[in-house]
Parts: structure tokens; sequence; C-alpha cells
């Protein structure tokens, strides 16, 4: 008796793994995410920003597609709305549930994030040396 309920406990533990795993992506907002690489590689942006938002839509906590959107909006110079994409992902914190690919993702992408502001900053403070010196 102890054994089958065993079995079924496990049984169950698995099954709702399973399904935990499988939900973590939503799969309509992976599709807009599908398109929107299409649309990235055909070089129309527009199209690519707009299937991105629209993936968030169904996953706002995703910081990949955050992070794509990010350099979409950079790519078409929309500066503020870059910087607030790429800020969210800088803050945003691993999941199991959306598995290694994605946090590995994650980590390279806030670690491209981080050289950036690091570059920006030193930038700015080169700029400023010569601002001071005139």
């Amino acid at each position: 008796m102890k054994r089958i309920i065993l079995a079924a406990l496990i049984a169950g533990i698995i099954s709702t793994s399973c399904l935990l795993f499988a939900s973590a992506l939503n799969p309509e907002a992976q599709n807009f995410y599908k398109s929107a690489e299409t649309a990235f590689v055909g070089k129309d942006l527009n199209t690519a920003e707009t299937n991105l938002v629209e993936a968030l839509k169904l996953e706002p906590d995703n910081a990949v597609y955050r992070y794509i959107l990010g350099q979409v909006q950079f790519m078409k110079e929309n500066f503020l709305e870059a910087k607030n994409n790429l800020e969210i992902v800088s803050r945003s914190r691993p999941s199991p549930d959306k598995g290694d690919d994605y946090n590995t993702k994650l980590k390279n992408y806030k670690k491209k994030i981080k050289d950036l502001q690091e570059k920006f900053n030193a930038a700015g403070a080169a700029k400023f040396d010569i601002y001071e010196k005139n």
C-alpha cells in the first residue's frame, strides 16, 4: 500500500513539474517572438517591435523578449524606450520555471548591458573632463 501511495505521489510531482515547465513559456508569445525574429532579419524594425510588444503583453516578465525589444528600439533611435527596457532586463532575476536556455540568455544579456553602461560612463567622464578643462 505504501508503495502505491509513493508511486502515485511521485507521478503527481512529475506531472506537475512537466506542466510547470511546459506552461512556463506562452506558445502564443513565442509565435509573436518568432515573427519578430523574421521581421528583424528582414530589417522590418516596426513589425519586429510590434510583435515583441505583443509577446510582452502575454509574458510581461520575459526579459529575453524585453532585451530584444530594447535592441530594436535602440536601432530605431527610440533611446528612452530602449533604455527603460534594458534597465528592466538588468534588474531581472533568473527563473527556474523558464529553463536553462532562458536563464543563460538572461545572464549574457545582463553582462552586455553592464558592459554598455560602463562604456557610456567612461565616455561621459571623458567628455566631462574636456568640459572641465575648457
